[in-house]
């Protein structure tokens, strides 16, 4: 009887798992709702949509692709807020790159898929709520899959019931810890680091540049880390030009602190972005900080898909 059993359950259990709708069901929602969900009362739109199958309507304003990954994004839905973007993204897998070459912005879309919640940025002023399109949870796999394990547990419980290692047989954990300290590696000396004290362009870090405020924070953040290399491929071919790099990073040589705020929403046009910023720097003043406030205007281009800085315009305001 308990081989029927899990046969049948088997049998469900590769249903659910290879996608089948018999087992799924989608709340349908507007992506700007789900939106105002998030913002409003994160914790209950949390426990309502994360982790939940959604079909969520909304209107295409961007379609960007990350250098890191070989998937498509589709933002369908955003809203800056309290000097913070919130956007709905639905995230398309590699092998629907025909169905997103079909779209466009301005286009109405309806995306199936598992809503993740909110996903880390690189940008803290942004949050994303994620929708993976395609992926989905049936109403059933969780309770077949509990079943299933418990199941095969009891039946593998029966058939070891007799073959248990003695006690006496067991390695103590004296000889345990002894042995992985005689396999532990030796740690090696530190090298002094052959980039110099500006760091390194880390050109295998991911650079947050799917959106110009995420591309000028990073930026900041860079200059606060003193990682002023890679501050500086964050600037478009034209600015590096004009800029030589030893002689612009030695003017943050006594910067402790580079904090921007963002003051509006971008203005975009085309590959074209303007941003207002407020700039709060700490610098280091003798024995004492010296903390100052500017304000100005960024100009980044789309280069390749990603932001970069062309100019930077700024003045001090206390």
């Amino acid at each position: 009887m308990k081989k029927i059993i899990l046969f049948f359950l088997s049998f469900l259990l590769t249903l659910s798992l290879a996608g089948c709708d018999l087992f799924t069901s989608y709340n349908q929602i507007a992506a700007d709702t789900l939106l105002n969900a998030y913002i409003n009362n994160p914790k209950l739109a949390n426990q309502k949509y994360t982790d939940k199958n959604l079909e969520v309507t909304g209107t295409i304003s961007d379609i960007y692709q990350l250098s890191h990954s070989n998937c498509f994004y589709v933002v369908i839905s955003q809203k800056f807020q309290n000097k913070r973007l919130y956007r709905v993204v639905a995230e398309y897998p590699a092998d629907e790159i025909n169905k997103v070459s079909e779209l466009k912005k301005g286009d109405m879309v309806s995306v199936k898929g598992l809503c993740v919640g909110k996903t880390p940025q690189k940008s803290p002023i942004m949050t994303n709520i994620e929708i993976k399109v395609g992926k989905k949870k049936s109403i059933f796999s969780n309770s077949i899959s509990d079943l299933f394990e418990k199941l095969m547990f009891n039946n593998e419980k029966d058939s070891t019931k007799e073959t248990q290692i003695p006690k006496e047989d067991m390695p103590n954990s004296d000889d345990l810890n002894k042995a992985q300290k005689e396999q532990m590696p030796l740690s090696m000396p530190k090298e002094p680091s052959p980039y110099g004290k500006y760091g390194p362009a880390k050109s295998d870090v991911r650079m947050d540049a799917e959106t110009p405020e995420g591309l000028f924070v990073y930026f900041h953040e860079q200059i606060t880390a003193h990682n002023l290399r890679e501050a500086y491929r964050c600037f478009s071919p034209d600015f590096r030009n004009q800029v030589e790099f030893n002689g612009w990073a030695s003017g943050y040589d006594n910067t402790l602190k580079s904090e921007p705020t963002i003051t509006s929403q971008p203005s975009i046009t085309g590959s074209t972005a303007q941003i207002h910023f407020d700039l709060r720097a700490t610098d280091r003043d003798g024995y004492s900080t010296l903390k100052q406030t500017f304000r100005g205007t960024a100009t980044l281009y789309r280069i390749n898909g990603e932001w970069k800085i062309d100019e930077i315009i700024a003045r001090k305001i206390s």
